[in-house]
């Protein structure tokens, strides 16, 4: 029985295989293909894995919100077999609505 492991990174891959040129991400009227962005990824990937430290944690920050860089940071960790973390200073605090998820 061969099963697949499904996972964000594989299915973004998957999607990159069969529509590379169909738009993955729009911010702000700004349009990219899912083979745009697996481009940033990959190159911000290729970036981490030269710069990665050892023993390395298995997890990367991300500091970015809701841009481009932010959705290619979450896909270049793991592309590079990492976790992601979000990373938000206390000013971008003040912009997320006051809620029990947020605090």
């Amino acid at each position: 029985m061969n099963k697949q492991v499904r996972n964000l990174s594989s299915g973004f891959l998957r999607s990159c295989n069969f529509f590379p040129e169909l738009s993955a991400l729009e911010i702000r009227g700004t349009r990219l293909s899912y083979r745009q962005l697996y481009d940033k990824a990959a190159s911000l990937s290729a970036t981490l894995q030269l710069r990665a430290e050892t023993p390395h944690s298995n997890l990367t920050a991300v500091f970015a919100y809701r841009y481009e860089t932010a959705f290619s940071g979450i896909l270049a960790a793991l592309f590079s077999g990492d976790g992601y973390q979000f990373k938000v200073d206390a000013h971008s605090l003040t912009r997320f609505p006051r809620s029990s998820k947020w605090g």
